[in-house]
């Protein structure tokens, strides 16, 4: 790399790093985020469609409907109310649960069949809240795109602080940079060629 090349690479980290801060709702910490919040919703909704096709939907409308209000009313004391928080029981006999970006929450038909109380199911729900409201998988994502130096969205605004996260972020399964399909579904995704899990 010519000494041109390695200025220019480092005048773009730097430009990027100064003009894609973000205070994460969950930590009040800036951290670099080069997806905004649309963005984030609308993966978030792709990826929904791509759930439902690849797992499938629990296909009882009162299990549907009491999860739907169960979780809204935990997403109403997040950090983020106000995202277009979507709750749904997946069809899949294994114990597990799981969110992708813009609010969007899945639990499985098995770990309902394990649950023993209400206060379980809110431990669960409100840890994948807490995934969403911190932004797990868009933070991965623009660290990503920051390390490859791929073209980054636009954001407006500047950071005032550079103080790194107290906490690290640890999702329990991340998912794709490429589609944004949980790590859990992804090898069923029929979306995604791009990773190499897909």
């Amino acid at each position: 790399m010519t000494k041109s090349n390695l200025r220019t690479s480092l005048a773009l980290v730097v430009g990027l790093t100064a003009s894609s801060c973000a205070t994460n709702p969950a930590t009040g910490n800036r951290q670099i985020m080069l997806v905004s919040e649309a963005q984030e919703i609308e993966m978030g909704r792709q990826a929904d469609v791509a759930v439902a096709q690849t797992i499938g939907l629990y296909a009882d409308p009162v299990w549907q409907r009491y999860i739907q209000q169960f979780g809204a009313r935990l997403a109403a004391v997040s950090e983020r109310p106000n995202l277009p928080w979507t709750f749904r029981v997946v069809d899949d006999p294994s114990v597990n649960a799981f969110a992708v970006p813009g609010g969007f929450v899945y639990v499985t038909r098995g770990l309902l069949a394990h649950l023993t109380s209400e206060a379980e199911l809110a431990s669960v729900v409100g840890h994948e809240i807490g995934h969403v409201t911190a932004r797990h998988t868009v933070a991965a994502m623009s660290k990503q795109q920051l390390i490859g130096l791929a073209p980054p969205t636009r954001r407006s605004g500047s950071c005032t602080s550079s103080s790194p996260a107290t906490t690290k972020a640890r999702p329990i399964s991340s998912g794709c940079a490429t589609c944004a399909a949980p790590t859990s579904i992804h090898a069923r995704c029929p979306r995604c060629s791009a990773c190499s899990t897909g």
